[in-house]
């Protein structure tokens, strides 16, 4: 039997959809107490801004779009910092199911975008 020329595309695409969808998910199961998400996705963006920042300052040439990394954990980072206040106990507001599956997407993007030229760098985050 022949291995097809584009298994990694046939293989890849379920397996990203699935990981995304995960990750979305359990983003929104965390969503139940207040300030939860929030706090954890800023223990996970925080952590990857570090690893972005070191990516970009190390001359690692071989890994493009490091900016892009840094915006995107910059952006999450500070739109969650200012609405964790509010979401603290008691909370004032409260993310909702499409807040929470936004932040596991974008944070599932980024791992993504982690994972796209070197996968150590992934299984670091």
């Amino acid at each position: 039997a022949r291995i097809p020329e584009n298994i990694e595309v046939i293989l890849g695409i379920p397996i990203v959809i699935i990981f995304v969808l995960g990750a979305s998910n359990s983003l929104n199961l965390l969503d139940g107490l207040d300030g939860l998400c929030a706090g954890v996705t800023v223990i996970i963006t925080g952590a990857m801004l570090l690893l972005a920042i070191h990516l970009g300052t190390w001359g690692f040439s071989e890994v493009g779009g490091d900016a892009v990394r840094v915006v995107i954990c910059l952006g999450l980072l500070g739109a969650v910092c200012g609405f964790l206040p509010f979401n603290r106990h008691p909370a004032k507001i409260f993310m909702g199911d499409a807040g929470s599956m936004l932040l596991g997407f974008v944070v599932a993007v980024l791992m993504i975008l982690f994972a796209e030229k070197i996968p150590r760098w992934w299984m670091a985050s």
